[in-house]
C-alpha cells in the first residue's frame, strides 16, 4: 500500500501556527482569570471562602480545559471546594439558577454582580415565602380537620378509632 503524496509545508506555516497557538492560550488565560473571579465573587457572596476549583477532568495543577466545559450558554462540569448547599439566585430572568447548573457564559461578558447579589436576597425571600404558605396551609388543613372531627358521633369517632371525649 503506497501513502499519497504530501507536499512539504511553507515555514512561515509553522511559526504562523505556534504565534496563533501562543495567542489562544493568552486569550484562555483571560478567560479563566474572569472565570476565577466570577467563582470568587459567588463563593463572598454566599459567606464562604473559595479554596480552589477546576473542571472535571483537569490534570493535576491544571484549571483543565475551558472549551470541554463550555457549553453555549454555561459553563459547567467543574469541581468545587468546599462545595456550597442551597447556593442559587433568582437570575435577572427571574430563573432560579444553582451554582450546581453551571456558570452563565453571558457573567464573563457581564457586570453579574449586583444580580448575584439581588438574586440571593430575591431568591431568600422566595424561599420564606414558600415556607409560610405551606405552614399556613398545613394550618388551614388542620382546622378543616377539626371542623369535620366536631361533627362526628361517638360511634364514628370510635369506628375511626379516635379518642372520643372523656377517654
Amino acid at each position: 500500500m503506497t501513502s499519497k503524496k504530501i507536499n512539504p509545508i511553507d515555514r512561515n506555516l509553522l511559526a504562523s501556527c505556534k504565534d496563533l497557538c501562543r495567542q489562544a492560550g493568552k486569550m484562555e488565560e483571560q478567560i479563566i482569570s474572569r472565570l476565577n473571579y466570577i467563582m470568587e465573587t459567588i463563593y463572598e457572596t454566599f459567606q464562604t471562602k473559595l479554596k480552589y476549583w477546576y473542571f472535571s477532568g483537569a490534570r493535576q495543577g491544571s484549571v483543565g480545559d475551558f472549551f470541554e466545559a463550555y457549553d453555549g450558554p454555561m459553563i459547567g462540569s467543574f469541581e468545587l471546594s468546599p462545595f456550597i448547599d442551597n447556593c442559587a439566585i433568582i437570575n435577572k430572568d427571574g430563573e432560579e439558577w444553582w451554582l450546581e447548573d453551571g456558570i452563565p457564559t453571558r457573567w464573563l461578558f457581564e457586570d453579574f454582580e449586583e444580580e448575584l447579589a439581588k438574586g440571593k436576597i430575591i431568591y431568600l425571600e422566595k424561599i420564606a415565602r414558600d415556607k409560610t404558605q405551606k405552614k399556613e396551609k398545613s394550618l388551614q388543613k388542620e382546622k378543616q380537620r377539626q371542623q369535620v372531627l366536631k361533627k362526628l358521633t361517638p360511634a364514628e369517632r370510635k369506628l375511626l378509632g379516635l379518642k372520643t371525649k372523656g377517654e
